[in-house]
């Protein structure tokens, strides 16, 4: 479990680097909804490393604008923070389907969208924002499962690049 663990920090030291593109919108929406830069950073590399290869993008784009309603009904997660369309509409509550797909799409809106999601729970720790961010509940239980050590590890790990600056 070490060495997996080992694997995944490399993948995500490398991810983390590679979203430096994003750092300055990241910065802004973090002190905008006074959220610490590096977990709000931490959640979009981790999104990423899950299931926002090449692959997956071009699928959802593919389907975000040939057919959305698909990624709708289904409620798939998408874009680099891996939002579902039903817990964006929690955010925007008056925006129709085919327009909270083309948000969640773009990058930057993601993250925007990712930023006022994890403001609204108003988690009081790093395992609170992640038990709600991936299971919609601060359910402790939760705790036990393998991924979500990795998550809130990772998550951990992030937190720790704010003292190389």
């Amino acid at each position: 479990m070490k060495n997996k663990y080992k694997f995944y920090r490399k993948i995500f030291d490398i991810e983390w680097q590679n979203l430096y593109v994003y750092d300055d919108f990241v910065k802004n929406v973090s002190e905008k909804y006074n959220i610490n830069f590096y977990i709000l950073k931490s959640i979009i590399v981790i999104e990423k490393i899950n299931r926002w290869n090449l692959y997956n993008r071009f699928v959802e784009i593919l389907l975000a604008y040939l057919i959305p309603k698909v990624i709708v009904v289904a409620d798939f997660s998408i874009g680099l923070c891996q939002i579902k369309p039903s817990t964006a509409k929690k955010v925007y509550k008056t925006i129709n389907n085919d327009n909270i797909i083309k948000l969640l799409i773009n990058p930057y809106t993601n993250i925007h969208i990712c930023a006022k999601i994890i403001h609204e729970m108003k988690a009081e720790n790093l395992e609170e924002i992640v038990l709600l961010y991936l299971t919609g509940t601060k359910n402790k239980k939760y705790l036990d499962d393998i991924s979500i050590k990795y998550y809130i590890n990772l998550c951990k790990h992030g937190i720790t690049k704010q003292d190389c600056i």
